[in-house]
């Protein structure tokens, strides 16, 4: 992604990079990959000159890293979750730190928030993600996105709203 001297834009793309990854959840019955201890997985795409690698580091805690780069940026982290079983539901907190870097020197980190994965023993099951994620940037603008959690009367399940702010100390 190059975006040059426009870095509201580039907050507000990294921000829809955050909550992309959670458009594959709809929808889905089954739980993520899990690799065995020490596997990888490995993906080049020369024609589009992105390169990713991951590997499970730890089976207790799970941990998998990450790594990925592309033209104009690198993007690493590692994820690990704390769980919580509340009968009819579990509730997965991630523990980890996402990095976004461009080759200009603009970072931005964040975590993932919660997934409540609902009707675990009877009934349709479905997950929910709610809570704040904190996208912070070492420039001008850090985002706050908010996942609502959603609701038995709820018509708009799967809301997110984005505030993206000017960071006074870096202008």
């Amino acid at each position: 992604m190059r975006i040059k001297g426009n870095s509201l834009l580039r907050a507000l793309y990294v921000a829809a990079f955050a909550v992309s990854g959670y458009a594959s959840t709809e929808g889905r019955h089954c739980k993520p990959f899990n690799p065995l201890l020490g596997e990888t997985y490995e993906a080049d795409f020369p024609e589009k000159g992105i390169r990713f690698f991951s590997e499970k580091v730890s089976h207790h805690p799970t941990v998998i890293a990450c790594h990925c780069e592309g033209k104009g940026w690198k993007f690493w982290g590692d994820t690990n979750l704390r769980s919580k079983f509340w009968g009819r539901s579990i509730q997965l907190e991630p523990v980890g730190v996402l990095t976004l870097e461009f080759d200009d020197g603009e970072t931005f980190q964040w975590s993932k928030v919660t997934t409540t994965i609902y009707n675990i023993l009877l009934g349709k099951l479905y997950c929910d993600h709610h809570g704040t994620m904190q996208i912070r940037g070492n420039r001008q603008y850090s985002s706050t996105l908010k996942f609502k959690e959603q609701s038995i009367l709820d018509r708009n399940p799967h809301q997110c709203l984005v505030a993206v702010e000017i960071d006074k100390a870096t202008t």
